[in-house]
């Protein structure tokens, strides 16, 4: 017992000894016995060690129970309560306060030192001591588009251990409805075309609710004939795909379409985006009009179309008629397009477009398509006064007027290693109005 003592006598000596010195050399007492003193550091540290010692533990029943009951068809609400069973026989755990939710498949453990751990499927975590004052969550919505599903995200923070309940809204309509401990809610579902809005609400503790940020879901791809119908439908409406680009991401029959194809653009509401092809294949294409400005496309404006393959029939008694346009202005730009089928009109008549005009370049594309017309009628373009480069004709070109050529029947500019690979009944050769810009480099058969 002396001894004891004695030991003791030392050991506040040698504590005062070290406070003073502390305080010789210029230490305060918030050094000390501050939050982030040595005293204060030295009570953070063994709280942390507690809880890293009742984590563990707990990961350790848990894990456990789960490999005893691993070949056995047991219900996941029974082995929560077998964990539950193991935890309140466990010596470390007396006094503590035990909380099973079979619903969600939580539960809740609150140790006598008011530590509260939350167990789930595949997670064991500390949430917080009993007291402490939680955080308001903050939501945070993502999404993307991957071949044509729609994969949206949201993310909430400060909220390990809450019991969160998650709406879906898309275009302000509720879709879905979650409730779950997960910090993570991951929604997927097959995209249309088009554009929808979304939004995520989230009712956690004591019913408060948090708004995740809205999002914007743009979906510009096709894949099937219903894809393709939307986008002409939103171009005729009036939305020109201005900076924005429309991919093929599948081949498209629309020979089962009833009726006829209905252009994408018209004379008053025209495509100005990029409508990337991706080197897939639209078949099937049928159209029988009255109407003029007749194609898959019936008028482009400062836009793109390449990588594309057309196969098909456009027919009409009016004028500007092109497999792919009837007409393309502006700074638009046509780039390996492949034609196939039948083009027929009256003026301004081409495999490929009807007229195009412009700052553009018309190049890398070829026509197989039979091509008739009274005049303006080309293999290529009916009238093409834009820069044309590497273009080949393969289609036979009938026509009743003058200005009928193998590539195109007009231009004002060049045309540069193109070929006109036809032998029609007449002589078109390359371009019938203004032959010189067919130049010598150029394969004209007869």
């Amino acid at each position: 017992m002396e001894n004891e003592k004695n030991r003791g006598i030392t050991l506040i000596a040698l504590v005062i000894t070290i406070i003073v010195l502390l305080i010789l050399a210029g230490a305060g007492i918030s050094t000390l016995t501050g939050e982030g003193g040595i005293l204060g550091k030295a009570n953070i540290s063994k709280e942390e060690t507690l809880i890293s010692s009742y984590e563990e533990q707990l990961k350790l029943i848990w894990q456990g129970v789960k490999l005893e009951n691993v070949d056995k068809k047991i219900e996941k609400q029974e082995l929560f309560q077998k964990c539950k069973n193991e935890i309140e026989k466990d010596p470390n755990f007396e006094g503590s306060e035990l909380v099973l939710n079979t619903e969600l498949l939580v539960l809740e453990v609150k140790v006598k030192e008011g530590y509260i751990f939350r167990i789930r499927e595949n997670v064991v975590e500390y949430i917080r001591k009993e007291g402490e004052v939680s955080k308001d969550i903050e939501v945070i919505l993502t999404s993307e588009i991957e071949e044509k599903e729609w994969i949206l995200t949201a993310t909430v923070k400060q909220a390990a251990g809450r019991r969160l309940e998650y709406i879906l809204y898309k275009n302000d309509v509720e879709i879905q409805r979650k409730t779950t401990y997960d910090t993570t809610f991951i929604y997927k579902e097959i995209s249309e075309f088009g554009e929808a809005t979304a939004r995520v609400e989230v009712k956690y503790e004591e019913e408060k609710t948090r708004e995740s940020n809205e999002i914007i879901i743009e979906d510009y791809t096709i894949k099937t004939q219903k894809d393709l119908i939307t986008f002409q439908e939103e171009v005729n409406k009036g939305k020109d795909y201005k900076g924005k680009i429309v991919q093929m991401i599948g081949d498209v029959d629309l020979s089962e379409q009833e009726g006829n194809w209905i252009p994408i653009g018209t004379e008053g509401n025209v495509f100005r985006g990029t409508f990337e092809g991706n080197h897939k294949k639209i078949t099937g294409l049928h159209i029988n009009s009255t109407k003029e400005y007749q194609g898959l496309f019936g008028k482009i404006e400062d836009g793109t179309i390449r990588n594309l393959e057309i196969e098909g029939s456009v027919i009409t008694t009016q004028n500007y008629v092109g497999v792919l346009t009837g007409e393309i202005t502006g700074a638009g730009t046509i780039e390996n397009i492949k034609i196939g089928g039948e083009g027929k009109g009256s003026t301004y008549v081409g495999g490929v477009a009807g007229r195009i005009s412009g700052t553009g370049t018309l190049k890398n594309s070829s026509n197989y398509a039979k091509v008739t017309g009274n005049d303006y009628v080309g293999g290529i373009a009916g009238e093409g006064n834009i820069l044309i480069t590497r273009c080949d004709n393969y289609g036979e070109i009938q026509g009743n007027g003058k200005i009928i050529g193998g590539i195109c029947g007009h231009t004002d500019k060049n045309i540069i290693e193109c070929s006109n690979q036809r032998k029609n009944s007449r002589k078109y050769g390359g371009c019938r109005r203004n032959p010189r810009s067919f130049r010598r480099r150029n394969k004209i058969l007869f």
